[in-house]
């Protein structure tokens, strides 16, 4: 009415619940690597999504599995701002039970600051 933007939330299932029961179902299970070794081995094509830069949030990756991703990215983060910020912490890498076979995208300039993110995201 006022030119206001109001938000409007969904719920959609996860890829795991949508594919439940199903015997060609992906193995939400496995870690990336893991996942395509079986799809190499059944010769069943891996759907992988990689957006760019804050394009894989996780709704994007959410709604990338519902129409059949196999494997999705994160968008890329800054490895310098991740380690230092809580806040970053919180706000760039946010997952959920549903979100597995993810990659996480870390940029850095120094080798130190990338072992340190992703020391930091392999605990969270």
């Amino acid at each position: 009415q006022n030119g206001a933007m109001t938000s409007t939330s969904i719920s959609l299932p996860s890829a795991a619940e949508k594919f439940q029961g199903d015997a060609n179902a992906p193995p939400f299970h496995l870690r990336p690597i893991e996942l395509i070794e079986e799809y190499q081995a059944s010769k069943r094509p891996v759907l992988i999504a990689a957006p760019m830069v804050r394009w894989s949030k996780l709704p994007f990756r959410e709604l990338c599995r519902n129409w059949g991703c196999d494997i999705v990215y994160s968008q890329m983060v800054v490895a310098d701002g991740f380690v230092n910020s809580q806040a970053s912490r919180d706000v760039e890498i946010q997952t959920c039970d549903g979100d597995q076979a993810s990659v996480i995208q870390l940029a850095a300039s120094e080798p130190q600051v990338f072992v340190d993110a992703a020391k930091l995201n392999c605990k969270r």
